[in-house]
């Protein structure tokens, strides 16, 4: 049971997470209101002289400093007004899409990027954020099709090479992703400025650097990562998730402390995310600090109850600390949430293989291999209760595919010895031991009494 890899990449990389409405700072918004102010009396002084904005346009104006602002509700209503003023106004549609869409009104939003395309075939902000809602609704050929043609019309648009990297990225494109990265990083400003107006969907760049880390890091190339990791930090040092994927790199190389201060400084920006408690919780395992990860893990539940992955983690220290009764709830607990979890199937049946239930233990560990066909871990431990009830010939099978996806693994050869021993086949047996033996050197004196033990056990087993 190795809970290394349980926590990993805590749930940053949805492509709604870095847009410019949800970046927006708080000095941000209050140049946003300033810029309204000067807008109200500039109008004002306007209307005195004579007639000189349109009232579509004032209603659009006001509907985008609400917008900037986050009153979401006076955003609709005043775009609403202005697409009453003018029937046709594309841009009033896509404003209010936006609007919309973070309401959670998404059918409403959809129809909105759909008028705006009918009015405007050309505009290429209506099918990236077109392209958004049709992601997050499974449609990524239309997601494709919507980003292609936005690229196709505005070919420095750089949210949709960004979000079209993320798109890649979800379905296993990773250089594809870094292609569409490396377009979208020289596009974007550094700050929100004129050159995009509220209908695009703009991604800051710091997003877009730390969007290019992950897929680097998916890629192997951790140096690259770690590069645009520190990028995005120095860009927008209150970007909380690019600290936290700076920390898990550096924990993957063992540098412990550096990855406790990311995640830290990420919780720090931003206390509501349950997988960075995780990753810290796996950094005080690594150090030792079991208690601590134990806290971090119920911090991350009470972040988020359905995450599985804080269910996994703890429950691996309660089986460690032989605490079988907790680790099982917390095992249960993930296969609750997540009945495809071959890794908490697996550790169920450890569970059960320590409280003496044989037959439940082989059922978990069955469920596992069928869940996930490689899982080595599993058919090693299937293998181990097979050898202890005495039915070799399965145990051998299961052990020998153990060691063919893990043939670094000496255990896998020592039980499997172990059971060829049992069935007089001492050649062979003597062979994995030495195999075993070649790997690991630390389990000989294991080895010389449980082959005592067997010898003396066969005298009754064998004819």
């Amino acid at each position: 049971m190795d809970p290394a890899n349980t926590c990993a990449w805590a749930a940053f990389h949805r492509p709604d997470r870095c847009t410019p409405y949800q970046q927006l700072t708080s000095v941000y918004k209050s140049i946003c209101s300033t810029i309204l102010l000067v807008f109200f009396f500039t109008y004002s002084e306007a209307v005195a002289k004579g007639p000189r904005i349109q009232p579509s346009e004032t209603f659009f104006m006001l509907g985008s400093g609400c917008l900037a602002s986050g009153d979401l509700n006076c955003a609709i209503a005043q775009y609403t007004k202005a697409l009453k003023a003018r029937a046709k106004f594309a841009e009033a549609y896509v404003n209010r899409g936006r609007a919309y869409e973070a309401s959670g009104e998404i059918r409403k939003a959809g129809e909105d990027y759909d008028r705006a395309i009918a009015i405007n075939p050309r505009m290429a902000a209506a099918y990236n954020n077109r392209a958004i809602l049709r992601f997050d609704g499974k449609d990524l050929n239309g997601a494709v099709a919507d980003l292609d043609k936005a690229i196709e019309l505005n070919p420095n648009l750089a949210a949709a090479y960004y979000n079209r990297g993320r798109l890649r990225a979800s379905t296993g494109d990773i250089r594809g992703a870094i292609a569409d990265y490396d377009a979208a990083i020289p596009r974007f400003p550094r700050l929100l400025t004129g050159e995009f107006t509220l209908s695009v969907r703009n991604p800051n760049q710091a997003c877009a650097y730390n969007a290019r880390g992950v897929a680097r890091q998916e890629s192997g190339d951790l140096d690259g990562a770690i590069a645009d990791f520190t990028k995005a930090i120095e860009i927008d040092p209150r970007l909380a998730e690019a600290y936290n994927n700076h920390g898990n790199i550096l924990l993957m190389q063992r540098s412990v402390d550096g990855a406790m201060t990311d995640f830290n400084t990420s919780i720090s920006i931003n206390p509501g995310v349950a997988g960075v408690y995780c990753n810290r919780g796996k950094a005080r395992q690594v150090k030792g600090d079991l208690s601590g990860a134990i806290e971090d893990y119920c911090k991350a539940l009470n972040a988020d109850p359905s995450y599985a992955a804080a269910y996994l983690a703890r429950g691996n220290i309660h089986y460690r600390q032989g605490e079988l009764d907790s680790a099982m709830a917390d095992f249960e607990s993930v296969i609750r949430f997540n009945p495809k979890a071959s890794g908490a199937f697996n550790n169920r049946g450890l569970v059960w293989e320590a409280k003496g239930e044989l037959d439940k233990a082989m059922s978990d560990f069955s469920e596992a291999v069928r869940i996930s066909p490689s899982f080595g871990e599993a058919y090693s431990n299937r293998g181990r209760v097979l050898q202890s009830i005495g039915d070799f010939d399965a145990a051998v099978s299961d052990l020998t595919r153990a060691a063919e996806i893990h043939p670094a693994d000496p255990m896998n050869y020592l039980i499997r010895g172990f059971a060829l021993l049992y069935q007089g086949r001492d050649d062979e047996a003597h062979k994995d031991f030495e195999k075993s033996l070649s790997l690991g050197q630390h389990i000989k004196a294991f080895l010389e009494a449980r082959i005592r033990s067997i010898l003396s056990q066969r005298k009754t087993l064998l004819p």
